[in-house]
Formats: structure tokens, C-alpha cells, sequence
């Protein structure tokens, strides 16, 4: 008995003497390799992470695979790259600032030489329910060096209800920042709806913020009257001359008297405005 307990106490010894000469196996050294193995699951950075998000859109020209719905026109054929947005909220369809469209619609925008580093696009839409005027579906998003073809999709999203009479906003932000001449957002109509709205379609690259001169030669701003009349000319990026309409387009001046939109095929009201009635007849122009 008393050899078998000698040989134990003989076997417990070399152990113990064996885990001290072992490195890395103590209690004191566990905290090190924990925080060897934490650091190494976050060292490498996302690679959108630091980059700018800077519009190179705006003045771009584009085109369009359909016109807009009659009576809600693109003003110049350029508004939806002028940099002129609607209000947020309180916003109506009839807002001179928003295109209708009838259908689904695919819009191509040419970036020309700034078409470098893009990290992201979007597109803004109201968020009604009136007259068959809703939310747009969804938007997806191209990328070309060719206006004909060679078109790689960049992703989509959806549009998120922000509330009646608002303007609502798909943005997708590309993996990594890519080069395109042409940016093309495809913007689905929802299938319960005769018509979408949309403000600006933007387009974001990782690049300094352009230097803006002022030539002499270009139209400076949009302007509303402060009578209550609107009229939009070109923003300040677009040269002269222009092809234009002989006169803008006069909008009503804000009454309390209900109208119908179908005696006003080509009025276009700027927000915050009141609900325009629909027509008496159920329809609308357009």
C-alpha cells in the first residue's frame, strides 16, 4: 500500500513539473491569446468604408425609354439631374419639380469622363396613394461604357413607404467603387398603380467636390416666384443656348376654390400645397 501511494505521489510531481515547463498553458497567458484572436477577426477594413460620397450627377444629360405621362412633362428634358428636389413633405404630384410616369421606365445617364470611382446611385419618388398615383416598387441599377449594350447590373432596392405625401428615397451603395460612362436606374411601377413620380435620380463617386465657376454664361438658380407663380429655368451647370418652351409654363396662384384637374391638363402646382380634387368624372388627363 504504502508503494502504491510513493508511485503516485511520484507520477503527480512529474505532471505538474511538465505543465510548468509548457509556454502558453498557464492562466497568466490565456488574455494574450484571446486578443491575438479577436484582433485578427477585425483587422481588415470594409472598402467603402473611407471613401467620399460625392454627386457627380447633377447637369448630366440622359434619356429615357419612355416619355413621361402627358401634362406632368420633363421640364427642358432635364429634371431629373437639375439638383432641384421637392419638399420632403407635404408634398402633391402636382409639384412642378416631379416627372410622371405611366409605366415601368429605365433612365440613362451619361457621366461622361466623370463617370470614375462611382460608390452609389439613388433615386427619389413620392409616397402617395391618389388619383393612381403610388409609391414606385422598386429601383435596379446598371453600369455601362456603352450606350447600346455591355449593361452589368449594380444592384437594386426597394422603396419604404415614409408616409403619405412624402418623398421616399432607394439608394444602393456598390460593393467596391466602379467606373461607368453610363449610369441606367430601371425604376419599377407598383402593380396596383397608373403612375410614379419621380424628382432626381443621383449618382455618388469617391472624388473631390467639383469647383463651381461662374462663367457669365450659364441660367444661375431655379426660382419661385414669390406671387405664387412658379417658373423653373436650367440649373447654373448648363450652358446656353437651350431649346425651351417659348414661355414657362404659369402655375395657379393657391385658392380655397376646389378645381378639377382635368380643366388644368398642364397646371403644375409647387408644394406645400392643398390637395388638388380629382376630376369630377373619376379620370385623370394624362
Amino acid at each position: 500500500m504504502k508503494k502504491w501511494i510513493a508511485w503516485l505521489l511520484l507520477g503527480c510531481t512529474l505532471l505538474m513539473a511538465a505543465c510548468e515547463s509548457t509556454p502558453g498553458t498557464t492562466s497568466g497567458d490565456t488574455s494574450s491569446v484571446l486578443e491575438t484572436e479577436s484582433s485578427e477577426g477585425t483587422s481588415s477594413d470594409s472598402p467603402m468604408e473611407n471613401v467620399k460620397h460625392t454627386l457627380i450627377s447633377v447637369g448630366k444629360p440622359y434619356t429615357s425609354s419612355r416619355a413621361p405621362a402627358s401634362g406632368y412633362e420633363d421640364l427642358f428634358g432635364q429634371q431629373l439631374t437639375d439638383g432641384q428636389k421637392a419638399f420632403d413633405t407635404a408634398v402633391h404630384y402636382t409639384d412642378v419639380r416631379l416627372v410622371g410616369f405611366n409605366d415601368d421606365a429605365r433612365i440613362d445617364i451619361d457621366l461622361g469622363e466623370d463617370g470614375k470611382s462611382i460608390t452609389s446611385a439613388s433615386v427619389r419618388v413620392i409616397d402617395i396613394n391618389t388619383d393612381g398615383v403610388k409609391l414606385a416598387k422598386r429601383v435596379r441599377f446598371y453600369g455601362s461604357n456603352s450606350a447600346d449594350s455591355g449593361w452589368e447590373s449594380l444592384g437594386k432596392a426597394s422603396f419604404v413607404s415614409t408616409g403619405d405625401r412624402t418623398m421616399s428615397t432607394a439608394t444602393v451603395e456598390f460593393e467596391e467603387p466602379v467606373d461607368y460612362r453610363y449610369i441606367r436606374a430601371s425604376i419599377t411601377r407598383d402593380d396596383n398603380a397608373h403612375f410614379f413620380f419621380v424628382d432626381e435620380i443621383e449618382v455618388f463617386a469617391d472624388v473631390d467636390e467639383p469647383e463651381v465657376v461662374n462663367t457669365g454664361t450659364s441660367f444661375t438658380t431655379a426660382r419661385i416666384s414669390t406671387a405664387g407663380h412658379g417658373q423653373v429655368f436650367p440649373p447654373a451647370s448648363l450652358p446656353l443656348p437651350l431649346t425651351a418652351p417659348t414661355s414657362p409654363r404659369a402655375l395657379p396662384t393657391p385658392s380655397t376654390t376646389a378645381y378639377s384637374i382635368s380643366a388644368l391638363p398642364k397646371a403644375r402646382l409647387c408644394s406645400p400645397m392643398a390637395t388638388v380634387p380629382p376630376a369630377a368624372s373619376g379620370t385623370r388627363s394624362g
